[in-house]
């Protein structure tokens, strides 16, 4: 297995021809997430350069820093471009607090050559980044119309 992008690998079996197959997986960032956000809003950051193709999802995993259940937010493929939008609905039923957070992006992968057949799920993950929840979501004043 190469490592070095795109990630190669080779299959061989002894007194066959190898199976050579190539999966080009582009990383994300985690580096436009706010440092805040609030239940009440719905949030948008950029994670990459270009959108999650057919084959790929991308998990916004929050861990709590103190004690507590981690919660996941599951977005698919395809997308049209490199950003992510988190609505108030996703974010409802978070509780409030500091957490660690990560981005996983994930990519199915599948070929064939001749009798072989390779399946595989690959994943990215970015490294933790400290997130903190607004503890008292703040809601804009109404909008009033000058007389």
């Amino acid at each position: 297995m190469d490592l070095r992008r795109p990630i190669r690998f080779t299959v061989e079996e002894p007194g066959q021809k190898a199976g050579r197959f190539s999966l080009r997986m582009l990383p994300v960032s985690l580096d436009s997430l706010p440092d805040t956000l609030r239940r009440d809003s719905t949030v948008q950051f950029t994670i990459a350069d270009r959108g999650l193709a057919e084959n790929e999802s991308l998990v916004v995993n929050l861990q709590p820093v103190d004690s507590g259940d981690e919660k996941r937010i599951l977005l698919t493929g395809p997308t049209g471009q490199g950003s992510v939008t988190l609505t108030s609905a996703m974010l409802r039923d978070i509780t409030p607090g500091s957490y660690r957070a990560y981005l996983i992006k994930q990519q199915r992968f599948r070929d064939q050559q001749h009798y072989l057949k390779v399946s595989l799920l690959a994943e990215y993950f970015t490294p933790p980044g400290p997130w903190s929840w607004n503890k008292h979501p703040t809601l804009a004043p109404p909008l009033t119309s000058a007389p």
